[in-house]
């Protein structure tokens, strides 16, 4: 996904990384969402990231803020992308129940890396955010060719297809990275048509 397409709303995920199937209530103190997008957006220019841009499943207004009066929505994942000298990044957390705690968790763990910045780790924080750079070029090959789809192949022979190509193509057995992308956001397409 190409940073200039990354939207706040809806939630853009960043491409090769897990959704946790289940979620835990926060441990945090109770905050708002306003409050902890503010407190996350203070914490990035703390660190000089700059274009930041929180994305999740809640309609925001023209000027990026999130419009009030909207239900809870039933996926609270956040993703928060943004430039850090010059390089495009994403932290995206999706653990608790509750936007505001996804939002609080990215919070301290800038803070953490931020503080290894303080005490002189500056070269592992640049370690540390080479891991977040999670905007891949955008994938353009269609989901039926990827998995490799025959007239009346429903999902389930989709699945299985993928299982066997995400093996096969998984980076840590050797597989090329951009290869295992495809077929991720190729099974991703196909659930969403095919569902």
């Amino acid at each position: 996904m190409d940073f200039d397409a990354v939207e706040a709303y809806p939630l853009c995920w960043p491409v090769g990384w897990h959704r946790k199937k289940s979620r835990s209530y926060g441990v945090f103190k109770e905050r708002t969402i306003y409050s902890a997008s503010v407190s996350l957006v203070e914490e990035l220019h703390r660190m000089g990231a700059q274009q930041i841009i929180i994305s999740s499943n809640l309609v925001v207004n023209k000027d990026g803020s999130i419009r009030s009066g909207q239900r809870k929505p039933v996926d609270p994942g956040v993703a928060v992308y943004f430039k850090r000298k010059d390089l495009s990044q994403c932290m995206p957390c999706d653990q608790y129940t509750q936007i505001s705690d996804n939002l609080h968790a990215i919070t301290l763990s800038v803070g953490a890396i931020r503080g290894l910045e303080r005490w002189g780790g500056g070269q592992i924080v640049d370690a540390a955010f080479s891991g977040f750079k999670a905007l891949p070029q955008k994938i353009e090959s269609s989901w039926r060719t990827v998995l490799g789809w025959r007239q009346g192949d429903a999902l389930g022979d989709m699945e299985i297809k993928y299982k066997d190509l995400a093996l096969l193509h998984h980076p840590d057995r050797g597989g090329k990275i951009e290869d295992f992308q495809k077929i991720s956001q190729a099974i991703r397409e196909a659930r969403q048509e095919l569902g």
